[in-house]
């Protein structure tokens, strides 16, 4: 079984560092360290937000606003803490009301299609997740997935010209990607017309899914199935803007086929591509099982949007895992190792514990560098939150779908949930996989506490020792 291998892992490398730290933890340590971890984050979006616009952040591009929403509704999602769910709803519901996630300062030079997409997943994961809607705001979160899903097939090139398809970089002809067609924003498009198809059962989002994958496939995913960072339309987009592969792209695309798979029931065309995709992502960016951005890492010059990447990676590919269950043996032992570096490379000063993006080797020990490139921002902490949270999936409900629409009559009413939108709802066709895979039981009642305390006893353990090696005093 998978889970015992995974086990043998974290006992491995976990009792090492107990050997070296000398600590011994417990399971309500765990909790708590995941606890802090996401307080760090938090701390960090209050220094750095806009006071006049929630969600916001004023010293990173528009996306990372909603990859941070993501990552604390799954650390949520997996752990019942609620302590900053007022944030991510005020913060989801105050910029979609910006002109669906497209505020007026910000356009139309500034924003490309993945920066208001990135947004649209975080309404989508809230959907999946279940998370509660903010007080006073009537818009469901899977209707804003759907209202950005509109807008960007909207932008979508006609197929008889421009590359026979495809979303531009840039929303505008101002915007500087305006003659580059992306994978970050046909990804991101992909990944969500792939999550409204399984959420909602409309196949509408399914064609668009599945139309943008064979655009992708002839014009940004290559044969060994890495994913180009984009194409330039001046010449019908045969030309790739650079030769760089980022990990952001490959795993979006590859959630994204995962979502098709299970929407599909186990289609052996998607399930052919969610294999080849994920060993092509854990080939490039999880090289010796741990994360790794090959296109800035070595020369520790990644930007704010690199630097951020690793965390979408881990939430993207823990997910697959449910989706797919025949990629958990191979994924889950990739995030294990890669949480083990990122918490190794947490440091705790004076002021804050703040942790770092770079590391060199795995294998036998770790190795970090002696200075820390001034890499301790949202991004890096959204990548070890999400980090820790991923070692959490296997107790995690899966994503959800839609709940069925309400009783035609009195006598067939009972309780409804309230989280559908426009389209088919029902419990979704990924109900013919097995629960693992996403088509199973409703999450449990949050007030159950904390699903990490249903993990075996060895591996909370190893947990616990290894998040304990870096929180100190500070629990």
């Amino acid at each position: 079984m998978v889970i015992s291998k995974l086990s043998a892992l974290l006992c491995g490398t976990f009792i090492s560092l107990a050997a070296a730290q000398q600590q011994v933890d417990t399971p309500e340590a765990i909790a708590k360290s995941a606890e802090t971890v996401a307080k760090d984050l938090v701390d960090l979006y209050d220094v750095d937000k806009k006071p006049e616009a929630p969600g916001r952040l004023e010293n990173y591009n528009y996306w990372q606003g909603g990859a941070l929403m993501s990552t604390l509704i799954d650390y949520w999602h997996k752990t019942n803490d609620s302590a900053h769910n007022k944030i991510v709803t005020e913060s989801i519901g105050f910029q979609f009301s910006e002109d669906t996630f497209m505020p007026a300062n910000l356009r139309p030079s500034y924003l490309g299609n993945s920066d208001q997409c990135f947004w649209g997943l975080a309404a989508i994961t809230a959907a999946e997740d279940e998370l509660p809607g903010p007080q006073g705001v009537e818009t469901k979160w899977v209707e804003m997935a759907q209202a950005v899903y509109d807008m960007q097939k909207a932008r979508l090139d006609e197929e008889t010209k421009w590359c026979n398809g495809g979303l531009r970089w840039g929303i505008d002809a101002s915007h500087h990607g305006w003659g580059s067609k992306d994978a970050s924003g046909n990804g991101c498009l992909f990944n969500l017309a792939a999550r409204l198809a399984r959420y909602t059962g409309d196949k509408k989002y399914a064609q668009t899914a599945t139309t943008l994958y064979d655009w992708m496939a002839a014009h940004l995913i290559k044969e060994d199935f890495r994913v180009l960072q984009g194409s330039l339309t001046k010449d019908d987009c045969k030309t790739g803007l650079n030769k760089l592969y980022h990990s952001i792209d490959g795993t979006i695309v590859t959630q994204g086929a995962a979502f098709m798979y299970n929407y599909t029931s186990g289609s052996s065309e998607w399930r052919t591509r969610v294999e080849k995709h994920t060993a092509s992502v854990l080939k490039d960016f999880f090289p010796s099982n741990y994360a790794f951005e090959p296109g800035c890492e070595v020369q520790q010059l990644c930007n704010s949007d690199e630097l951020a990447f690793k965390g979408v990676n881990f939430r993207s590919l823990a997910v697959v895992t449910q989706l797919a269950p025949f990629t958990a043996e191979k994924i889950l032992p990739a995030l294990e190792t890669s949480a083990k570096a990122i918490a190794l490379g947490c440091k705790n000063p004076p002021t804050s514990r703040r942790c770092q993006f770079y590391w060199l080797e795995l294998d036998p020990d770790l190795i970090i560098p002696d200075e820390d490139p001034a890499t301790s921002g949202v991004g890096e902490a959204m990548n070890a939150l999400s980090a820790f949270s991923s070692l959490f999936i296997e107790t995690a409900a899966p994503p959800a779908v839609a709940p069925p629409p309400p009783p035609s009559s009195p006598e067939d009413s009972g309780e409804v949930g309230n989280g559908g939108g426009d389209g088919d709802s029902g419990t979704g066709p990924g109900e013919a996989q097995d629960n693992a895979s996403g088509g199973g039981d409703k999450k449990d009642d949050k007030s159950a506490g904390p699903r990490m305390f249903d993990m075996p006893g060895f591996v909370t353990l190893g947990l616990g020792l290894l998040f304990s090696s870096w929180l100190g005093s500070n629990i």
